[in-house]
């Protein structure tokens, strides 16, 4: 016995439904960061694109989502193996920044690289995608803490 309470809350029941989430959902919050970065980003230098880029988002966000599935992956492999390790919802959110972005960064490279893509993957592409991932995986952490908490009441 390690005196450790089974409850909705624990690891063990909660690891599989956080990694869901993640991999699921994450895809979604990083696409749609993907999205406003690039466009906030294109903003200063073609401010008249505003129009097209409402009528892209639709396939944008499919494109972003799909492109987004494998560093998800990563992210809820990672996220997973270090929520078991710290409970503490404080350090889940300020580790979910880091690993995310590592993961979003890891992710995108190794996808583009598959693709033989590499030369379109610029510095700017990197850091929209560290950016998503850590919005993503930050995302999801918060999600997934207040859906629990909302079933534990």
């Amino acid at each position: 016995m390690t005196g450790i309470p089974k409850d909705a809350n624990s690891p063990t029941t909660s690891a599989i439904p956080r990694f869901l989430l993640t991999l699921f959902v994450g895809p979604a919050l990083g696409a749609l960061t993907f999205l406003v970065g690039g466009a906030l980003a294109d903003w200063h230098d073609n401010p008249d694109n505003w129009s097209d880029l409402f009528e892209d988002a639709p396939l944008i966000l499919l494109f972003g989502y799909g492109m987004g599935l494998f560093p998800a992956l990563v992210g809820a492999v990672v996220m997973g193996v270090f929520s078991h390790r710290y409970q503490n919802l404080r350090a889940q959110l300020l580790a979910a920044i880091p690993l995310g972005a590592a993961a979003g960064w890891f992710g995108m490279t190794l996808f583009v690289s598959s693709f033989g893509a590499n030369k379109y993957f610029n510095t700017e592409l990197q850091l929209v995608s560290a950016i998503a991932g850590a919005v993503a995986l930050l995302g999801c952490t918060a999600i997934f803490a207040w859906f629990t908490r909302k079933a534990a009441a």
